[in-house]
């Protein structure tokens, strides 16, 4: 712990000494001086942990020492007991306005003169402790406003990106309704149409084979664009895309190749034989 130096004030040098004395045998540094003006020179070059400070003093009194104390931003925080044979009420409340800590009467009794000078320590340190906390919590303060704006400006470039990736998945969606409803008519109409000309009696086998053709493909294009609303469901549902490929292998119709994937490995096992695919060039 380090060791607290007072600084003693009195133009009696007797008091000086003996009260430097019982300091110093309390585990106290000390250093004294006689005058008002001594006393100040000595702030100058040092900055003691607390001043024992006598009031009637030839030239500056102990009241215009402590104001002068109190005036210097260097030493206002610095604790000051004032030292007195005066004990009016008055005296004393005009000590403690000039910015006195403390007031002792003399005869100074030395045991409870450094029973106050400890308390006084004491405070000082908590004060000063108190300064230092209140310091850091200053910089945690203004480094958490700090994260704050970035994480505001981050929350914002987030909010920004999004609406951007919901426009463009509602104009996706857009042009894949406006797609499916532009390629139905057509699509049923030739379906209709294949389904008559496969029914005619005139018609030959190349050309109902072409027909069968044309029609299970229309059908299928069908088919996917009956679904594609369910795949654009999907594709914007919220979620991670484990679930989202757990949620397609559910999904025995999940795409159009694998579903005829699947079938054609279900003709396999059926007649273990390999499938042809029918021959469509030169039929049309």
């Amino acid at each position: 712990m380090d060791q607290k130096h007072i600084l003693v004030v009195d133009d009696n040098p007797d008091i000086v000494r003996l009260i430097t004395l019982r300091l110093e045998q309390e585990g106290f540094a000390t250093s004294g001086a006689t005058s008002g003006a001594q006393a100040l020179k000595l702030l100058e070059g040092s900055f003691p942990d607390l001043v024992l400070l006598d009031i009637v003093m030839p030239g500056l009194t102990g009241f215009e020492v402590c104001q002068q104390i109190k005036a210097n931003p260097r030493t206002r925080n610095l604790p000051v007991v004032m030292l007195s044979a005066r004990d009016s009420t008055g005296d004393k409340v005009h000590g403690l306005e000039q910015g006195a800590d403390e007031y002792v009467t003399k005869p100074v009794r030395l045991a409870e003169l450094v029973a106050r000078v400890r308390a006084l320590l004491r405070l000082k340190s908590l004060e000063e402790e108190l300064a230092l906390k209140n310091a850091e919590l200053k910089k945690h303060l203004d480094d958490l406003r700090q994260a704050s704006v970035e994480r505001a400006k981050l929350l914002g470039q987030v909010n920004r990106q999004n609406q951007r990736l919901q426009a463009h998945a509602l104009a996706e969606r857009e042009f894949l309704d406006l797609l499916a409803e532009t390629l139905a008519g057509p699509l049923h109409r030739l379906e209709r149409a294949c389904e008559q000309l496969g029914k005619e009696p005139s018609a030959d086998g190349r050309k109902k084979a072409a027909v069968q053709v044309v029609l299970t493909e229309a059908r299928r294009l069908q088919g996917s664009l009956e679904r594609l609303p369910h795949y654009l469901e999907r594709m914007t549902r919220p979620g991670d895309r484990r679930a989202r490929d757990r949620r397609e292998k559910q999904e025995p119709f999940a795409r159009p190749e694998r579903r005829q994937g699947e079938r054609r490995a279900a003709a396999r096992r059926r007649t273990d034989l390999p499938v042809r695919r029918p021959k469509t060039r030169g039929l049309l």
